[in-house]
């Protein structure tokens, strides 16, 4: 096989930590006119959809309650099914939620990763409030007090060539094998026969204090938004959630965003985050969604996307090395 070919991507990731949940494409293309409609809107107090997301009435579709079985809803997707012989864009769109996909021990681990990575980086859980975001393949962070490196090089503040390896060989084999559980698992959900890892991918601290007041647009991280309108080879999403609703936090439940046929009204159908939970997604127009707003407590989720694109694969990750290029031809992306 021909060895791989790297393509960069640390543009976009400098973008996406400083955008926050609406990461742009590897920096290769316009920005897209929703997303500048989307910022003008938020400059104003609104959004370009011209709804309060935070008012919409809210329906429950997943509580917090285990769920013995996966709950799955189809939508039609937003653009025309196109023809695939090697079986990866989506012919049937919808969402799906997957509970005790992670036991309690490896939530636990996974969550002394995030905590530990970004305490590292230099930003322990406070109650400060807003939002941190971590991406643990570039090791860039951005809290409130700006972007800092976990993985800090030569020359950057915060090298210390004595420093030991952030994270053992236990906590990179959980995370290596969760994402690989995640993508196979994304994969048998919409009868997918290939599937690639993509980057950006990142974990989201979001704290909630009643007296915090957002720095800037992107602090507001509760605006709805669509994965791919913001990064153009998103094809899947995946949300897993490390923390437990009305238990560690409340609010920040995950809303999407549907058109009641009937009357016409924008309704959110909530899914209460729950430790251990998988939610994944079609990452199109037909899943407009958003987090609302964390009341109190701290939410803490991992969120990674897949694609259907071989030069968007991504496949090296928390080595506790920098990351910040594609990997196309490393895998056939087949299950």
């Amino acid at each position: 096989m021909a060895a791989p070919r790297t393509r960069g991507l640390s543009l976009a990731v400098v973008v996406v930590l400083l955008a926050l949940l609406a990461p742009p494409a590897a920096g290769r293309r316009k920005k897209p006119r929703r997303k500048q409609a989307h910022d003008a809107a938020a400059e104003e107090g609104g959004t370009m959809y011209g709804f309060d997301p935070m008012s919409t009435p809210m329906v429950e579709w997943v509580g917090s309650d285990l769920q013995p079985e996966p709950r799955r809803r189809n939508v039609t997707c937003a653009v025309e099914a196109r023809e695939d012989p090697a079986g990866c864009y989506p012919t049937t769109c919808g969402r799906a939620v997957i509970d005790g996909f992670f036991s309690e021990a490896e939530v636990k681990g996974l969550l002394e990763i995030v905590e530990h990575g970004m305490a590292r980086a230099g930003s322990p859980t406070s109650e400060v409030g807003g939002p941190t975001i971590m991406d643990l393949n570039t090791g860039m962070l951005r809290d409130a007090g700006g972007v800092k490196l976990l993985y800090p090089e030569p020359g950057q503040p915060g090298y210390d060539p004595d420093a030991p390896p952030p994270f053992d060989k236990g906590q990179l084999d959980l995370y290596r094998d969760a994402m690989a559980r995640i993508r196979k698992r994304v994969a048998e959900e919409f009868g997918l026969s290939r599937l690639y890892f993509t980057a950006p991918t990142f974990v989201t601290r979001l704290v909630g204090n009643p007296e915090w007041k957002p720095a800037e647009i992107h602090d507001q991280y509760w605006h709805p938004h669509v994965d791919k309108q913001n990064t153009a080879h998103y094809d899947y999403s995946g949300l897993v959630y490390l923390s437990e609703y009305g238990e560690d936090f409340t609010g920040g439940e995950l809303a999407f965003l549907d058109t009641d046929e009937t009357t016409g009204s924008v309704v959110a159908n909530v899914v209460h985050p729950r430790a251990g939970r998988l939610a994944t997604f079609t990452s199109g127009d037909e899943n407009l969604h958003h987090a609302r707003k964390v009341e109190t407590g701290v939410r803490f989720v991992m969120s990674m996307w897949f694609t259907c694109d071989p030069d968007k694969e991504f496949v090296s990750f928390l080595d506790g090395k920098v990351h910040n290029t594609f990997t196309s031809g490393a895998t056939s992306g087949e299950l």
